[in-house]
């Protein structure tokens, strides 16, 4: 899912699971000559540029939940759609540059080779990002003078870059200066009765519902995927470093995640304070699907609203 040449092929060789995703905020403002495409299942964005001895360039932005493969795995594969061979995790490790992305630091690497199929000379600037529930992919490809010639118009993209869900939800508490929008078609379709003191809010990307707790200081979110996206100890990792935790193993598990009777398959709960923020999230398998449900804000907030949410995570059917 993330590439930008050969993206039919490399989706086959990684079983990659297609989602609906929406299409980026409009007021994320665009470098001169570059060409707005139709997103797709897949992209977020896409961009056609050229260069000014006519060489082509792709920018495509794209969202996928989870943990979406370790950085080496991922840097592994843009290596090879450049012809380059792998590397190990240490060498990728000192391969980044760091940049930022919406105003927050992300880790870019520029890649240089020829492509398998074309023998032509190409380059790729690829940024990764933990967004939300999900990991953000930011790519530039195409001709190597062209890329060359485009690389500070997409550090200024990457940069200026708006999230959708930018304008309901921050680092911070969340927004209340705005009356909320009426609840999205999804809480219908998925039999959702969210307590009536939860405010619906729009729901972002990779989002099913959102709502704003009682006093508008928590955010709770519903996500559903086909299949396990990850499992429980990569999308534990991801939710601590939003919460600005360091990662655990395997074996720390088992003091983080409770089960959570009645509410599915195996469902989980983990509770997580960090240093500014603390989030109550439940992972719930029914079927092929997984349901990822969470509250997050101020600490205070979630304390008081842990036991709502709890039920609700238990009384919801998806």
């Amino acid at each position: 899912m993330l590439l930008l040449v050969g993206l039919a092929t490399a989706c086959r060789r990684e079983e990659i699971s297609v989602y609906e995703v929406p299409k980026e905020v409009k007021a994320t403002s665009l470098p001169a000559g570059w060409e707005e495409l139709p997103a797709d299942q897949m992209r977020v964005a896409n961009y056609a540029v050229r260069g000014k001895d006519g060489g082509k360039v792709q920018v495509t932005v794209i969202a996928l939940p989870g943990s979406a493969g370790t950085e080496a795995d991922n840097v592994n594969r843009w290596r090879g759609q450049v012809g380059l061979e792998p590397q190990t995790e240490a060498e990728i490790k000192g391969e980044a540059t760091s940049i930022t992305v919406a105003g927050t630091p992300a880790r870019l690497f520029e890649l240089s080779g020829m492509t398998p199929e074309t023998k032509a000379r190409t380059r790729m600037l690829a940024a990764w990002q933990d967004h939300g529930d999900s990991r953000w992919f930011f790519k530039m490809m195409g001709d190597d003078n062209a890329v060359r010639e485009q690389r500070d118009a997409f550090l200024e993209f990457c940069r200026n870059y708006h999230y959708p869900d930018a304008q309901t939800e921050t680092s911070g508490s969340p927004k209340t200066d705005e009356p909320a929008p009426a609840p999205s078609s999804a809480s219908n379709e998925q039999n959702w009765k969210a307590p009536p003191e939860w405010k619906a809010q729009q729901p972002g990307p990779m989002q099913d519902a959102k709502f704003l707790a009682a006093d508008g200081r928590a955010v709770i979110t519903i996500s559903i995927f086909e299949g396990s996206t990850g499992g429980v100890l990569a999308n534990v990792n991801r939710w601590r470093a939003q919460l600005q935790l360091s990662p655990v193993t395997e074996a720390d598990l088992s003091s983080l995640v409770t089960s959570l009777d009645s509410a599915g398959e195996g469902a989980k709960l983990v509770d997580m304070n960090g240093p500014k923020q603390r989030m109550v999230a439940a992972i719930v398998a029914r079927g092929s699907k997984t349901s990822f449900f969470k509250l997050m804000g101020d600490a205070s907030s979630v304390g008081a609203e842990k036991e709502r949410f709890i039920t609700f995570v238990k009384s919801a059917k998806s």
